[in-house]
């Protein structure tokens, strides 16, 4: 058991955590509850990838292991849902060319412009 934080799971559901907040905004911009979830996505991960390296070593995977593992998957899955972390929040390339020719001429004249993925969606 790790009291101190410094294994390597512990530092990865640190760095885990870390990662989803900085990518919900901070921790200023979220509610103890978004918090919770956060540390549960942490957790969701950290045991669904120890199970990776379990089945990549094992011969076989046991059909209950497997039904944890992917129990354990589409929990995690309805929890970056709930988030909002699955919608992709960097910015793509949007433009109304349909062809090489008409994405040039169009940034040749400046139409073709960034935007937020949820905006463009």
């Amino acid at each position: 058991m790790d009291i101190d934080g410094r294994s390597a799971i512990a530092r990865r559901y640190k760095d885990i955590i870390a990662a989803h907040v900085s990518d919900l905004g901070g921790a200023d911009h979220l509610s103890e509850a978004q918090l919770t979830l956060i540390r549960r996505v942490a957790t969701l991960t950290v045991v669904l990838e120890q199970m990776d390296s379990e089945f990549a070593i094992e011969d076989g995977v046991k059909d209950r292991d497997f039904e944890l593992y992917q129990r354990g998957s589409n929990t995690l899955r309805r929890l970056l849902e709930t988030l909002g972390t699955t919608k992709g929040r960097k910015a793509k390339l949007v433009n109304e060319a349909t062809d090489l020719n008409e994405y040039l001429r169009s940034k040749r004249n400046g139409r073709v412009r960034i935007l937020d993925m949820e905006a463009a969606e």
